[in-house]
Order: C-alpha cells, then sequence, then structure tokens
C-alpha cells in the first residue's frame, strides 16, 4: 500500500513559474485525503515549497535543498545537515579561481558571490530576498555573514557547462554529494546527503520505509530517489539516467504526468 508520494517541483509537477496542472493539484487532495502522506522533494528553501503547497491546499513535508533540511507536515525538524565552514572556503576559494557565481543556501534567503550578472540583477536579487538574500566579494564578507547563519547547500552557477565540469572535477575525490540541478548549476551537500536520505528520515518518523513510497523526478537530484523509493517514476522530459533506474516514465509536466499517474494508483 502507498504510504508516501514524493514528488519534484520543477518541471516534475509544475513549472518553473509555479503553474500546477489542475489534475496534479486534484490527485494531491485525493490522496491526502485517503490518509497518504504528500512530499515535496526539491532543491527549493522551505518558504518556496511552503508556497506550493499552500497553492495546492494541502499540509505536506519537506525535502528541501536536496535533502539537506527536512521537515514533517508539522515543520517540525527532522534534518539539518548543515556544511561546515572550512568546507565552503574551500568552495569560495574554487569559485574565485574559476570566475564563477557561488550560492550558500539557508534555510531562508541566500549569501551569493555573484561574477556574471549586472548590477540591475544584483539590485533585483537583493530585493527578492527581502532581507534574507546577501552578496560578497571577500572572504571576510562571506565568513562573516557565515556567522549569522548554517548553510546547508552550496551552488555553483556558469552559463558556460565546460566551467562547471572543471570545478566538478576537482571536487570528485571530496567527501561531499554533488549533483547537476541543470547544465549550469552544480549543487554540493555534505556527503550522503540527498532527497532519497531525506524521504528515509521522514519513512523513519512515520514507521514506515521508503519501498512503500511513489516518487517522481526528471534530473540527477532526483536520480537517487527515484531509484530508492518502491516506485519511482520519471517524467518524459528526465534524463536518460533517471529514466533508466525508474519503475516507469510518465507524460511531462505540460500534460500533468503526476496527476496521470495518481489517478491510475489511486483507482487501484
Amino acid at each position: 500500500m502507498i504510504q508516501a508520494i514524493a514528488t519534484d517541483l520543477d518541471s516534475t509537477f509544475m513549472h518553473h513559474g509555479m503553474t500546477i496542472a489542475a489534475l496534479n493539484t486534484k490527485m494531491v487532495r485525493a490522496a491526502v485525503n485517503a490518509g497518504i502522506h504528500f512530499v515535496v522533494a526539491s532543491g527549493r528553501q522551505a518558504p518556496a515549497i511552503g508556497q506550493v503547497m499552500t497553492k495546492v491546499g494541502v499540509t505536506g513535508a519537506k525535502v528541501c535543498l536536496n535533502g539537506a533540511y527536512v521537515e514533517d507536515e508539522r515543520g517540525q525538524t527532522l534534518v539539518a545537515s548543515a556544511i561546515a565552514h572550512d568546507r565552503i572556503t574551500q568552495l569560495f576559494q574554487l569559485a574565485v579561481a574559476g570566475h564563477t557565481n557561488l550560492m550558500l543556501y539557508r534555510k531562508k534567503g541566500v549569501f551569493r558571490y555573484d561574477v556574471t550578472n549586472n548590477l540591475m540583477w544584483h539590485a533585483a536579487f537583493l530585493m527578492h530576498g527581502k532581507g534574507y538574500n546577501h552578496l560578497f566579494k571577500t572572504s571576510a564578507r562571506m565568513l562573516k555573514l557565515l556567522a549569522t547563519d548554517e548553510v546547508y547547500k552550496v551552488g555553483f552557477n556558469h552559463p558556460d557547462h565546460a566551467v562547471l565540469v572543471k570545478i566538478h572535477d576537482q571536487l570528485v575525490h571530496e567527501p561531499v554529494s554533488m549533483v547537476w540541478a541543470s547544465a549550469n548549476f552544480l549543487e554540493i551537500t555534505n556527503l550522503g546527503v540527498n532527497k532519497l536520505s531525506g524521504l528515509k528520515a521522514l519513512a523513519a518518523t512515520w514507521h514506515t520505509d521508503v519501498q512503500d513510497f511513489v516518487a517522481f523526478g526528471d534530473y540527477e537530484n532526483d536520480l537517487a530517489m527515484i531509484e530508492g523509493v518502491g516506485y519511482g517514476v520519471a517524467m518524459s522530459n528526465a534524463i536518460p539516467e533517471v529514466k533508466q533506474v525508474a519503475n516507469t516514465v510518465v507524460d511531462n509536466h505540460d500534460h500533468a504526468g503526476v496527476g496521470r499517474m495518481l489517478q491510475a494508483l489511486l483507482a487501484n
């Protein structure tokens, strides 16, 4: 019996602009009403995931920042895997040497070292962050910011994929977890931290097992989750590696693939 449904957000459950197919919303509500746990497993932070759940009209658990920060349905923190400051300093040095953007993700807001965007973009970044986003250019400024809050995920961003590949290759033997969120985003968490580890923390709380979970995803940061749960579902727009480990492939987010799959599962 299905105990929980977990889904990635962007290009899986919704468009990047938070457009959610009506059938996706309808079937998630039906699942929750049937007593099934709903989980959003995303690289996003808790507030952004909360906005999606409000839009859907359900209460659910949040596997945030690729599993580095996990909250149950009541908002209780189950996992908070903060990255050590010396590791962040090492990553910052790589960003400076590679002339690459670096994002330090907290529970709320981002500390950002940015070298590819203009001043107008920086102003929008700070305004959108509502006091939680901050820019830095030096180690001293970064360390001062780090003293105010923990960082759970680090992201490298650059418009040239080859630049990020060089950084990836420098970290491949380091004790960290690395995943591509897209060709232009390389994301870092502590070793062993991913969306599947976040689901396992929830499963332990619910006295069940991830083998009783259904999960939906499309990209590399979903790979461990899709392979590790009882029933993994890849979107038609998923990368080949995700499709290969999935139990089935469904239509993409443009055609309510999540909703159609849930409709079939609940009917059975």
